[in-house]
């Protein structure tokens, strides 16, 4: 099941990522990508990891740094760091800034765990994710979320 919340109301805001790329910026290097990482940036930027060590990556469009992966990748890979550092159920990542395909990656990710919870902000595009179980807001259950 998945848990997406429409805004910050009645949430803490000292438990949210609410900007994963100033995460990502802040706290992980390469070193860290582990599988997942970068079976994302292959999915999501059709980026291939070139040094690990330094944080080179390969895109259709050059050589650059990890810096340079879209948001949405890297929302992804906080996403994966948090599942294997973050020991707590109250901690909520901000999806706000990711496109559809992002989203159905970390939602195929999420399906089995109920460890972090999501918020969405925006709509667009959100019916083309895959049905599965979405509670809304904390109370309400819907499969496509189109509906949400």
């Amino acid at each position: 099941m998945i848990y997406i919340y429409k805004s910050y109301n009645n949430i803490d805001k000292l438990q949210v990522i609410e900007d994963p790329e100033a995460f990502f910026n802040g706290y992980i290097t390469a070193q860290e990508f582990d599988s997942t990482d970068i079976d994302a940036m292959k999915a999501i930027d059709k980026a291939e990891l070139l040094d690990k060590a330094i944080g080179t990556i390969k895109t259709p469009r050059g050589i650059t740094s990890i810096d340079h992966l879209s948001t949405g990748c890297k929302t992804i890979i906080v996403y994966n760091y948090m599942l294997k550092h973050i020991d707590t159920k109250k901690i909520f990542l901000d999806l706000s800034y990711c496109g559809v395909n992002a989203l159905e990656y970390i939602f195929s990710i999420a399906e089995n765990q109920d460890k972090i919870k999501f918020i969405l902000r925006h709509k667009d595009r959100v019916y083309e994710c895959k049905d599965r179980e979405y509670i809304i807001d904390g109370n309400r259950q819907i499969t496509n979320l189109a509906y949400m």
